[in-house]
């Protein structure tokens, strides 16, 4: 049995919109501060930055992974 979203009362669906935009927001607005940062990285989305490390590792790049 497949549900609808015209199921739902009015409010309860509306809250839901408005939370979900609400993180959607955030979400960017956490990425893009975290994109202007030092390390260019993506804050809430790691598929992006987990390939980064292990191609500089593949490479023998590991000054990167030094404190500085």
């Amino acid at each position: 049995m497949a549900s609808t979203l015209d199921q739902f009362p009015p409010r309860e669906f509306y809250s839901v919109v408005i939370g979900g935009t609400a993180l959607a927001g955030i979400a960017g607005f956490i990425n893009a501060v975290a994109l202007a940062g030092v390390h260019a990285a993506t804050g809430t989305h790691g598929t992006g930055n987990q390939p980064k490390p292990g191609k500089m590792l593949s490479a023998g790049n590991f000054t990167n992974f030094l404190p500085e």
